[in-house]
């Protein structure tokens, strides 16, 4: 009896102590389905781990960089080796879009790794650096490059709605450096 009587006399307390760490075990479960169920999504938004996806800001102005860089190639080339610089590449074009279409360069697949505020010049602004994906073809003449870095900086402008690619010019011994702007 006295087995039984103890049994019974533990039993109501030992019944709801389990019946809490159920219902807490089921909470704990429950939070554990719905992260699981939610981490894909939270993934997928954020760019499958990436800091912050890339905006349409980001895409033109890494577009601008890679551009000015194969201007900057062209320039180097055609100076080195005597000739001009070819009568094909844009002269006057409406939109960013236009020049890089015309000299077959495509961006894509960027990939934000980091954007850090910053001031550029006397403005507020972002370095921001990660990855794309670049695709030339041009004149029968095609290469792709897969996850190259970038690292560009954005000063924002007056009324805040509209930015500006910023390189900064170093200068030499006699100049302080200066930042040269570009319009996006």
């Amino acid at each position: 009896m006295g087995m039984i009587m103890g049994t019974i006399g533990h039993w109501i307390p030992q019944k709801i102590i389990s019946l809490r760490l159920s219902i807490l075990s089921i909470n704990t479960r429950l939070v554990l389905v719905l992260i699981s169920l939610l981490m894909p999504l939270l993934l997928m938004a954020t760019g499958c781990g990436r800091i912050m996806g890339a905006d349409p800001l980001v895409q033109r102005a890494v577009t601008l960089e890679v551009l000015r860089s194969q201007v900057a190639i062209a320039q180097e080339y055609s100076t080195k080796n005597n000739s001009p610089i070819p009568d094909n590449l844009p002269v006057a074009v409406d939109t960013l879009d236009t020049i890089a279409e015309q000299l077959g360069v495509r961006v894509s697949h960027i990939r934000v790794k980091e954007r850090l505020p910053l001031t550029v010049g006397d403005r507020p602004g972002f370095k921001i650096s990660g990855t794309y994906d670049l695709d030339v073809d041009r004149d029968g003449w095609e290469t792709s490059q897969a996850r190259s870095p970038f690292e560009i900086y954005l000063q924002r402008q007056g009324e805040n709605k509209t930015w500006k690619l910023a390189h900064l010019n170093p200068g030499n011994a006699d100049e302080a450096a200066v930042w040269e702007l570009y319009r996006l």
